[in-house]
């Protein structure tokens, strides 16, 4: 058990570029915080604007790791994207995955809870607010957008619509595959957003399945498990009944 735990650990450590991790916690943060490494590149990271981040939390190694933790689908080959013009606080554990791109205009926010896991291949752009709450986790191929990046006009009015407003989501919120976020949504507490689905709207009631293209309130009162001591006792109790 200690030899794969260690051999796990170098695993990581050969996926880290210690260039780029030096380079931009010393472009970011102050010496003192910025030698404690709280944030860590990948070796396919590319870094193209650094931007600011805060951090409303203590600084500590890894606290936001980018393309450094792998999980099954994820791939070494996949270059990600830091092109940060604005701002990104961070206010826990984050952990984004390979082929990431991560991108901010200079009026843009991004804002994470905590305790977050964005995964492979998601686009993360904000020219305004994206706010994703604490436990909050995405799966592959995801899409967050507060912006249109262009503006539209009536044909009939003239009225002119906005191209960017801010995208909330809650606490304890699972984003499926191929799912789509995009400017003006709301995601309460506790929501899951199905495969495939556009959520381009707010929504208000917590515990619910948002699902659909563009996405409708399926069914309440569910949340996805996030624990892995749960879903471990859970996996025990489901096989057993399985073999009684």
């Amino acid at each position: 058990m200690k030899y794969s735990k260690i051999k796990g650990y170098l695993n990581v450590l050969g996926n880290v570029s210690i260039l780029k991790t030096l380079y931009i916690n010393l472009k970011l943060f102050p010496f003192f915080q910025a030698i404690k490494l709280p944030i860590v590149i990948g070796k396919g990271t590319i870094i193209r604007r650094v931007g600011r981040v805060i951090l409303n939390c203590p600084a500590r190694p890894a606290l936001l790791t980018m393309g450094v933790l792998y999980l099954f689908n994820d791939k070494k080959s996949n270059q990600g994207i830091w092109d940060n013009a604005g701002t990104i606080v961070i206010s826990g554990k984050v952990t984004l995955h390979t082929g990431l791109c991560l991108h901010t205009k200079s009026s843009g926010k991004i804002m994470f809870g905590g305790v977050n896991q964005i995964g492979m291949n998601n686009i993360l752009c904000s020219e305004k607010l994206i706010e994703i709450g604490k436990f909050s986790q995405t799966s592959w191929c995801t899409q967050l957008m507060d912006t249109d990046f262009h503006y539209m006009e009536d044909t009939e009015t003239g009225t002119i619509y906005k191209k960017s407003e801010p995208v909330i989501i809650g606490d304890d919120v699972w984003i499926g595959n191929h799912a789509a976020i995009s400017k003006g949504a709301i995601i309460p507490n506790g929501c899951i957003v199905a495969a495939y689905s556009l959520v381009n709207k707010p929504f208000q009631t917590p515990n619910m399945i948002l699902a659909g293209m563009p996405a409708k309130e399926k069914r309440s009162g569910l949340k996805r498990i996030f624990s892995e001591d749960r879903e471990k006792e859970l996996d025990q109790l489901f096989n057993s009944c399985i073999h009684e």
